[in-house]
């Protein structure tokens, strides 16, 4: 099995041990695939930290383990930047407990947070890329999903803590009932990410409280120039005071896409203060929320 390239093994229920043992046998992978049809028990067992050195890797693929088993093992690989990784986790109640998720997230994603630049966050779903081609990427799933609020808000406040000031490129997809963190959330994620320039939001139930928080006195993403919103409810003056601050503040919005704007939103003259606006109307009038 040295000279192995390809191993895809499917509806199995493999664990911890016997998946690092074939990656410990097969230095020569380039495209590991295992897909748990049973969530394996979890092992309980700490496994050899010894790196497992995977120099041609360049799709590897786990779907269906718990979190520490999970951890155990992606800690232990070495590949290359170039690798296309995709996790699909069972998470449980894991997200009950303050800081739980963020924690073992980061624990995943150390250190090869640093070669990505754009982030697609969603319920269930995390994928980190790059803009640049050397680069690969790394997708999460998150099954079996029982705590309280929905992936999205914690991958935020994962966010809000860890070394992602570089990235230039968020898109942050909700629910129709998903709210937005409190305004202090994100303040602390707006306010470290200096670099984006593009930023989409689509299927939040409300999102007052994103416009509110970039009222402050501080600049937040002074280099945002890209603004899409889909499928969202907001205030559209609240928009409209934003979109007036930011062109006050020479941080204008040079292209807002709205793809949901409605004959209630047609009264406010939003491209006075954007460079361009692209606007798809849509016949279902949306009702305006405030937040309370």
């Amino acid at each position: 099995m040295t000279r192995l390239t390809t191993l895809r093994v499917r509806d199995v229920s493999l664990g911890p041990q016997a998946i690092t043992l074939a990656l410990e046998s097969c230095h020569h992978l380039e495209c590991f695939e295992i897909e748990n049809y049973i969530l394996p028990v979890p092992s309980g067992l700490g496994l050899n930290s010894q790196p497992i050195l995977l120099p041609r890797l360049k799709h590897f693929i786990i779907l269906y383990l718990h979190w520490e088993d999970m951890i155990s093992i992606v800690r232990r690989i070495e590949v290359p930047a170039t690798a296309h990784i995709s996790l699909g986790i069972s998470n449980g109640d894991v997200g009950n407990r303050p800081g739980e998720f963020e924690s073992k997230l980061a624990a995943l994603l150390q250190p090869r947070i640093q070669l990505y630049d754009r982030a697609e966050i969603g319920t269930g779903y995390l994928r980190l890329y790059s803009s640049t081609k050397s680069v690969g990427s790394i997708v999460f799933q998150f099954w079996d999903w029982t705590a309280g609020s929905d992936t999205s808000t914690f991958v935020l406040s994962y966010f809000s803590e860890a070394r992602t000031e570089h990235f230039t490129a968020v898109r942050v997809f909700g629910t129709s009932t998903s709210e937005l963190p409190s305004a202090d959330s994100l303040f602390s994620n707006f306010a470290k990410w200096q670099d984006p320039s593009y930023l989409s939001l689509e299927s939040w139930g409300q999102l007052n409280r994103f416009f509110v928080t970039f009222g402050t006195s501080v600049v937040l993403c002074p280099r945002l120039r890209r603004l899409d919103i889909a499928r969202s409810q907001f205030d559209p003056s609240q928009l409209l005071a934003f979109l007036r601050d930011r062109q006050h503040r020479a941080s204008k919005i040079e292209c807002l896409t709205i793809h949901t704007r409605t004959e209630d939103e047609m009264t406010y003259v939003y491209e006075e203060h954007v460079g361009k606006l692209v606007a798809i109307p849509t016949s279902k009038s949306i009702q305006p929320r405030r937040d309370d």
